[in-house]
C-alpha cells in the first residue's frame, strides 16, 4: 500500500518539475477506484453488479407471456364464434335459395299427377261407355270395374295429398331435410297409386278387347246379295 502511494507522489513531483499541470495525487491512487478499492485486510473489495432476483425476474418474464396467451385464446375464441356464425348464415342462405326450387318442383309434380289422373278418368269413362254401347259380354266385367274404381279412389287420395302438402320449409329448424323427405314420399305415393290405376285400366281394356274379338268372330256371316 505504501509503495502505491510513493509511486503516486513521485509521478506528481515529476509533473511539477516538467511544468505539466498538477495532477492531484488522489487521482493517481489506484486504490481510489471503486473496483480496486481495498479494505483494511488488503483484500480487493470489488463492487458486484446487481443482478435481478430470480423470483422477481421470473415474475416479470411470465407476466407478458401470460398476457400473450390470454390474448391468443381470446382471438381463437372470437375466430371460432365468427366461423360458427358464418357457417350458420351460409346454411340459412342455402336453405332459403333451395326453397324456391323445392316449391317449383313440388308444384310441377302436383300438376303432372293431376293431369295423369284426369286422363285415366277420361279413359275409364270411355271404356265403360264402349262396353255399354257394344253390349260386350265379359264374364268378370263387374269385378274388373270394381278393381279399377278402387285404384281410382286410391290415386285420387294420393294426388289430393300431394296437392295439399305444405312445402314451406322452416330454415330455422335444425333439420329442414325432414320436410323435403315428406315431399318426396308424397310424390312417390302419388306415382305408385297412378301406376296401379293405369294397370287396372289396361286389364279392363284387354278384357273388353278379347270380348269384342270373340263376339265379332261368333257373329253370323251376312249373306251376299245377287242374282241367281
Amino acid at each position: 500500500m505504501n509503495r502505491f502511494r510513493q509511486a503516486a507522489y513521485a509521478v506528481a513531483s515529476l509533473c511539477t518539475v516538467l511544468g505539466l499541470a498538477a495532477v492531484p495525487a488522489s487521482a493517481l491512487r489506484v486504490e481510489s477506484h471503486p473496483i480496486m478499492r481495498t479494505d483494511d485486510t488488503g483484500t480487493s473489495n470489488q463492487s458486484t453488479v446487481a443482478t435481478p432476483n430470480a423470483e422477481t425476474a421470473g415474475d416479470t418474464t411470465d407476466e407478458p407471456q401470460d398476457n400473450l396467451k390470454s390474448q391468443a385464446q381470446q382471438l381463437l375464441k372470437t375466430e371460432r364464434e365468427n366461423s360458427k356464425t358464418r357457417t350458420t348464415a351460409l346454411r340459412q342462405k342455402a336453405c332459403e335459395d333451395r326453397q324456391k326450387g323445392i316449391t317449383a318442383r313440388t308444384k310441377a309434380y302436383s300438376n303432372a299427377a293431376e293431369y295423369h289422373l284426369t286422363v285415366f278418368n277420361q279413359i275409364f269413362t270411355k271404356v265403360q261407355a264402349f262396353q255399354t254401347s257394344k253390349q260386350l259380354n265379359v264374364a268378370n266385367y263387374d269385378t274388373l270395374v270394381a278393381g279399377v274404381k278402387g285404384k281410382q279412389t286410391a290415386a285420387q287420395s294420393a294426388v289430393d295429398a300431394l296437392k295439399a302438402l305444405d312445402v314451406q320449409i322452416d330454415c330455422a329448424q335444425p333439420d329442414p331435410a325432414a320436410t323435403v323427405a315428406t315431399i318426396k314420399q308424397a310424390v312417390t305415393n302419388a306415382r305408385t297409386a297412378l301406376q296401379a290405376y293405369r294397370d287396372s285400366l289396361k286389364n279392363l281394356i284387354a278384357a273388353l278387347k278379347n270380348a269384342a274379338t270373340t263376339q265379332s268372330s261368333n257373329a253370323p256371316n251376312m249373306p251376299t246379295g245377287g242374282a241367281q
